[in-house]
């Protein structure tokens, strides 16, 4: 039998699907993505302490799928409770943004993109004797 070694039984690093390409979150704000995958990391040593962020895996309008590291708080709540709920792995249609906060800039998953205008302009119409609610036949 062949010694394997510590790393060959554990792994080294993280792996969160290494064949697509990466993107930095910066590069990502405002723009409509697809998010499909997503994988909280906790506990980990960095220069500036312990720390824990999410890797997303994430495709773009045109089809393109890739990953981004992203270490906001928010973001992390975000992903960890679509998880809670069993919404990932799925198709979650947002934008990421950065939202202005009391302590700084943070990240945010939305579901509109800032400093955009909206898709759809809901158009309200007044109540008249002709524009009554319609009500399904069954």
């Amino acid at each position: 039998m062949k010694d394997q070694s510590i790393k060959d039984i554990l792994g080294g690093g993280i792996k969160f699907h290494s064949e697509l390409p990466r993107m930095k979150k910066e590069e990502l704000v405002g723009v409509t993505v697809t998010l499909w995958d997503a994988r909280v990391i906790d506990d980990w040593d960095s220069q500036y302490g312990t720390t824990k962020f999410a890797l997303l895996a994430m495709e773009l309008e045109g089809g393109e799928r890739i990953t981004s590291l992203c270490g906001g708080k928010a973001v992390v709540r975000q992903v960890e409770k679509l998880q809670r709920l069993h919404k990932l792995p799925g198709r979650i249609r947002c934008f990421l943004n950065v939202v202005e906060g009391p302590n700084g800039d943070y990240y945010l998953l939305d579901s509109e993109a800032k400093n955009q205008e909206p898709a759809v302009v809901a158009e309200t119409v007044e109540e008249t004797e002709e524009a009554q609610p319609v009500e399904a036949v069954s």
